[in-house]
C-alpha cells in the first residue's frame, strides 16, 4: 500500500510545532521544543504517536463529527491529513 502525504510528520508545519510544544510540555512535563527541529516529534515513538494523535483530535476531528458521510466529507478530512492546500 502506498502512503501519500505527510502522516505522522503533519506536524511539520511551523505552527503546528508551536502549539504540540506547548501541549507536550505541559501534558507529559516534557521539556521538548519541536519548533526548530520538527523531526524530534517522528524521531521517537512515543512522540510521533501522541503528535499524530493530538494532530487529528486539534485539526481533524471536527470534521469527522460533522460529516454527512459524503465522498466531499471524506475528501475534506483526508486533505486535512494530508495537508492540502487551499482548504479555507
Amino acid at each position: 500500500m502506498e502512503v501519500q502525504g505527510p502522516g505522522l510528520d503533519a506536524n511539520n508545519r511551523k505552527s503546528n510545532c508551536s502549539y504540540f510544544t506547548n501541549y507536550y510540555q505541559s501534558h507529559f512535563n516534557g521539556n521538548e521544543d519541536f519548533v526548530p527541529n520538527p523531526s524530534a516529534i517522528i524521531a521517537q515513538q512515543k512522540t510521533s504517536v501522541i503528535g499524530a494523535l493530538w494532530f487529528f483530535n486539534e485539526n481533524v476531528i471536527e470534521e469527522v463529527k460533522n460529516s454527512d458521510g459524503s465522498k466531499e466529507s471524506f475528501k475534506k478530512s483526508t486533505d486535512i491529513i494530508r495537508g492540502a492546500p487551499n482548504l479555507g
